[in-house]
């Protein structure tokens, strides 16, 4: 910059010098002419260079953006966190603290899986699903000391017959969430919506314990939303976001 400054001067001084002398030599031509020139290259080296600042000016904004958007996902992370608890490799949301104890659900849907394997009974207690989170995920899933932790829960489920309605009590470690329980913890269409893995885009519509329309069975649509009506128990595309009571350390 400086050396431009330095020709721009000269440049003025010879034609201030000329003017005094009413009068341009060839010479002076040839030499304005070449000092014109370098003034041409040196802008444009200049405006390089301005463009590089630039460049390096956007680039130090992007930085100073994403290192904006990493704090506050650190932030709402670190907020998150009392939120949630894993077991078993799993993270569990905490719905709701008694005492010396939690509800906790799957995060994520875990996998999908028919309610019932045969023919459906319509009713909770008698599912395959039941069997297997009480069964083989239970087994397999968490270690002995996280199995110390995981508390029996007493179900009051609904049993139709004929025109009477009756409840029966039933008494899990692992189950399924009702309709009601979701509505108290999960005040909104967009809070019940589930995804199969962290950080996916992709919505899974997931089972609920109710009993639906016919053999069916009540679940949380893709949306959100609830379905009472329900999809056939013999769906293998459900969801499965299993639910427990567990003792806190």
């Amino acid at each position: 910059m400086r050396r431009l400054l330095s020709i721009l001067l000269i440049i003025v001084m010879m034609i201030s010098l000329t003017a005094c002398r009413n009068e341009v030599t060839l010479k002076d031509l040839n030499l304005i002419n070449s000092e014109m020139i370098t003034l041409q290259d040196l802008l444009s080296e200049a405006i390089d260079e301005i463009n590089k600042l630039r460049t390096e000016l956007d680039e130090v904004k992007i930085n100073l953006d994403l290192l904006r958007t990493v704090n506050a996902e650190i932030e709402t992370e670190a907020a998150d966190d009392e939120n949630f608890i894993m077991l078993g490799s799993i993270k569990w949301r905490i719905l709701e603290i008694q005492d010396d104890k939690a509800l906790v659900i799957s995060e994520h849907v875990l996998f999908s899986r028919a309610m019932y394997e045969t023919q459906s009974q319509g009713t909770w207690s008698s599912s395959t699903l039941r069997r297997h989170l009480n069964g083989q995920f239970y087994n397999n899933t968490f270690s002995e000391e996280e199995k110390e932790r995981i508390l029996e829960t007493t179900i009051s489920e609904p049993v139709y017959g004929g025109d009477r309605l009756t409840h029966i009590d039933i008494v899990d470690k692992v189950f399924l969430l009702s309709m009601r329980e979701v509505s108290r913890y999960f005040n909104n269409a967009s809070s019940r919506i589930a995804t199969r893995a962290a950080g996916s885009r992709s919505a899974a519509w997931w089972w609920l314990r109710d009993p639906g329309f016919m053999m069916n069975f009540a679940r949380v649509t893709v949306e959100g939303n609830f379905d009472t009506e329900g999809m056939s128990s013999r769906n293998e595309s459900g969801g499965v976001r299993p639910a427990m009571w567990i003792r806190l350390e």
